[in-house]
């Protein structure tokens, strides 16, 4: 089956990105559920769900844009991307219910562009996945 990865995180054990749902809870911890399904449990009889998930660090919390660049990578909030014939990096932001990149020529809609001419490098929060946690 295949799973929806519509949301991403940096897990805080240092196990590299965590892709599902995203939830934040009242005290602003962050995680991200990888899995669930349902089953009778052993206790009550009853069916319930169970859910996989992992803590991630909030601010690197990201949805999918539902697009990918011209290497057929998923692109995310907060990726850092090359975009058009002149080669620009920019990063892609969610604002007003769309995702952008900025470059030289203005703020574009993603879905405006052709993916083909987009392509993922990295993203702003690689610090974090090479162990350099701010403190």
């Amino acid at each position: 089956m295949n799973k929806i990865r519509s949301y991403r995180g940096i897990r805080i054990d240092g196990g590299g990105w965590a892709y599902g749902s995203a939830v934040e809870n009242q005290s602003g911890l962050a995680f991200i559920i990888e899995d669930m399904w349902m089953e009778i449990s052993t206790f009550t009889g009853k069916l319930d769900y169970v859910f996989v998930w992992v803590e991630v660090f909030p601010e690197t919390v990201g949805q999918m844009t539902g697009g990918h660049d011209k290497n057929k990578r998923d692109i995310f909030e907060g990726d850092i991307v090359i975009v058009g014939q002149d080669r620009e990096q920019s990063v892609v932001t969610y604002e007003a219910a769309a995702f952008y990149t900025s470059i030289s020529k203005g703020n574009y809609r993603l879905s405006g562009w052709k993916t083909r001419s987009v392509e993922v490098t990295g993203t702003v929060h690689d610090h974090l996945l090479k162990g350099e946690v701010e403190g």
